[in-house]
């Protein structure tokens, strides 16, 4: 079970950071909007999931080099990275299991750093991950 938590958490990572990595490159285009729209259909879905699972999303803030857990918000500005995590520099989301940092259930994933990140959630891309991520929620 953790196991599965672990690998969509990685998705919900690697869905933030491409939002993150189109904004850094001020991003255009059909291609840049439907990478953009599939990664937030799956921060939602994955946000939702996470919640059901009585999970609290807490995302890295860089304030003057020092790091500070923020809560999740879904609100676009946060989803889009501004302050929040870099591509230069990036950070972590924590998954706090009923907000109890100490929980053996709590667990940190890092922010996916690898070049080119957006493309997995390009159509033909998209169309596998998605499939993996329902064979996740299934389980």
């Amino acid at each position: 079970m953790m196991e599965r938590k672990k690998f969509l958490a990685s998705i919900f990572s690697g869905a933030q950071y491409a939002l993150a990595e189109l904004r850094e490159h001020n991003a255009q285009g059909p291609n840049a909007n439907g990478i953009a729209q599939n990664a937030r259909n799956t921060i939602e879905l994955l946000a939702e999931f996470f919640k059901k699972e009585n999970y609290h999303i807490y995302m890295v803030v860089y304030k003057n080099k020092a790091q500070q857990y923020e809560l999740y918000s879904s609100e676009s500005v946060f989803e889009l990275g501004v302050t929040y995590f870099h591509i230069f520099n990036p950070g972590t989301i924590l998954f706090s299991y009923n907000n109890d940092m100490k929980s053996e259930e709590t667990f940190e994933v890092p922010i996916d750093p690898s070049r080119l990140v957006a493309n997995r959630f390009d159509p033909y891309a998209f169309t596998i991950l998605r499939q993996e991520i329902q064979q996740a929620l299934s389980q």
